[in-house]
């Protein structure tokens, strides 16, 4: 292993450390523990923007990262606040993901999926590759699809 893999490895793992295990002495890592990814994570860490990240910048990223996730300010993350954190997480993720099916599947842009809509399975407006699909496998093209054609 090269030098450069083996230092980014070292970065990556020291990254990686669970957020949970942070300052505590005789804390373990638990493996079900939120771990900050690397990709994601590393501008965040490159607290002085210089493409490097210092062992003091990874502590110090990991405290923010912590205080921004402790809602009493008590220094310690509760199971309430965690799970807050990631119930906001998981809402911004779905919201996005509900914005891109409404941009491709919303073809009338009234806001809504009728049933139409929906068929098109999110393949670009107006595309209706479901019902592509579904002629495909009505071998016989009388507007059903056996247990036989389907397999």
């Amino acid at each position: 292993m090269t030098s450069s893999k083996f230092i980014t490895a070292v970065i990556a793992a020291m990254i990686a450390v669970p957020v949970l295990a942070q300052d505590a002495p005789d804390a373990t890592p638990d493996a079900t523990a939120p771990v900050i990814e690397v990709p994601q994570r590393f501008s965040e860490a490159d607290l002085n923007g210089d493409g490097s990240i210092t062992e003091d910048e990874i502590r110090q990223a990991r405290a923010a990262r912590v205080a921004g996730i402790d809602a009493d300010g008590d220094g310690f993350l509760t199971a309430e606040e965690l799970i807050a954190h990631h119930q906001a997480e998981a809402l911004t993720r779905i919201e996005a993901m509900v914005a891109d099916q409404m941009q491709r599947q919303d073809m009338d842009g009234d806001g809504r999926l009728g049933a139409a809509e929906v068929m098109t399975a999110g393949h670009g407006r107006g595309g209706d590759r479901m019902m592509g699909m579904f002629a495909r496998a009505d071998a016989n093209g009388d507007g059903a699809v056996t247990a036989e054609e389907f397999a």
